[in-house]
């Protein structure tokens, strides 16, 4: 309360019977931050209240004893806008101090892990992911009640009574929207690497099912648009280009698509009809092999993860350890190349591993080596192919 004498001459002012009330608003807390994350002088938190320290890069926890960010694989210091330990992934951006804060541009990147700094598009992404692993878990559950009702079965091993593929007409049918158009499919930027996982494909359906040659490569032929001026946020040579008119060009993309075999049976069981789905989707999955030790994070991406691991709903990466698929000893018991392209296809690309849930189903079933443990299928089921 603020009282003002503004008479000529000071003047004695009397109140009486004056009540002053202090209604406490519904705010207990304001944070301003620097880009970097240290706190301006206006933050305030409530007397007799405790703050909430989990509010800046992605939320995690300021230390208000150190006044760091506690994060799961280094601490961060706000006032220096810089890491206290060395980058786990500095090997990964050579250019860079391996002290950096999110490419030390914090408006667009941030790294709550303190392992690799993502962007605001990145994260907008996993957080659709997830809304979406979530709502494939619950239709596949509904899914798996109206078919178990429809048909009377009990046990999964019942699940597809009927396939329904047709080769001739595209028509596909085990439980899912699907649109056979020939414009997507499983395809490799290295044909010669195509060419070896559709061998071991070969190799498997050829012990399972009797088959040689139900999967092939093709070369493919694709025009792009691109644009010749961009620019990115995080290459400072091609801000110029923010300002100017955008100037495009098209590019023929030539890339390699496993085929199927028309003559083969697809409507053989509801791993070969969701793999013929896969082949003539209307959308891509790449497989890409890569250098085992070029994994994120392990030394060995075969003994880390097996060697396979599916990054998103387009794009698939294999280890270079993997080798052919056996069934003689001592080879049987390692992973092999299209074992594991075939469990990330059918398990955690297609929506079929939303409905088995269990992967050591299907290698059980090929009599591969199995799977370390049962896991869950992930969020990154393909567009091309929709639970009902």
């Amino acid at each position: 309360m603020y009282v003002s004498n503004e008479n000529a001459t000071l003047v004695d002012v009397y109140f009486d019977d004056i009540t002053m009330t202090h209604t406490k608003g519904n705010v207990v807390q304001y944070n301003e931050y620097y880009p970097f994350g240290l706190q301006t002088a206006n933050s305030w938190t409530r007397e007799n209240n405790t703050g909430n320290n989990f509010l800046a890069n992605g939320g995690t926890e300021l230390n208000t004893t150190s006044n760091l960010y506690d994060l799961q694989y280094r601490n961060y210091d706000p006032v220096l806008g810089r890491m206290n330990q060395i980058d786990p992934m500095a090997t990964k951006y050579a250019s860079l101090t391996p002290y950096n804060f999110a490419f030390n541009n914090p408006v667009y990147f941030n790294d709550p892990l303190g392992d690799d700094s993502r962007s605001l598009e990145d994260w907008g992404r996993g957080v659709e992911r997830g809304k979406r692993m979530d709502a494939n878990r619950r239709e596949a559950e509904g899914w798996r009640a109206n078919v178990r009702a429809m048909y009377g079965v009990v046990g999964d091993d019942d699940l597809f009574p009927k396939y329904g593929v047709n080769v001739g007409n595209g028509s596909v049918s085990i439980g899912y929207t699907f649109n056979k158009t020939g414009r997507g499919g499983i395809i490799s930027k290295n044909g010669k690497a195509l060419k070896s996982i559709a061998e071991d494909l070969n190799r498997i359906y050829k012990n399972q099912y009797g088959y040689e040659d139900a999967f092939s490569v093709g070369k493919r032929v694709k025009t792009k648009t691109i644009r010749t001026n961009d620019w990115k946020w995080y290459a400072p040579s091609t801000w110029k280009n923010a300002t100017k008119e955008p100037e495009y060009k098209k590019i023929e993309v030539v890339d390699y698509k496993l085929t199927a075999n028309p003559d083969f049976n697809w409507n053989t069981d509801k791993y070969t009809a969701a793999m013929y789905e896969l082949m003539t989707m209307d959308y891509d999955v790449e497989l890409r092999i890569i250098s085992d030790g070029d994994f994120p994070g392990f030394k060995s991406f075969y003994n880390a993860r097996g060697g396979g691991h599916t990054e998103n709903s387009g794009l698939i990466l294999l280890s270079d350890k993997l080798g052919s698929t056996s069934w003689d000893y001592p080879e049987k018991a390692q992973w092999s190349l299209g074992a594991v392209a075939m469990h990330e296809l059918l398990y955690h690309i297609h929506p079929l591993g939303s409905i088995e849930q269990d992967p050591t189903d299907m290698r059980g079933y090929y009599n591969l080596k199995l799977g370390t443990s049962k896991h869950d299928w992930g969020p990154n089921q393909t567009p091309g192919i929709k639970i009902p």
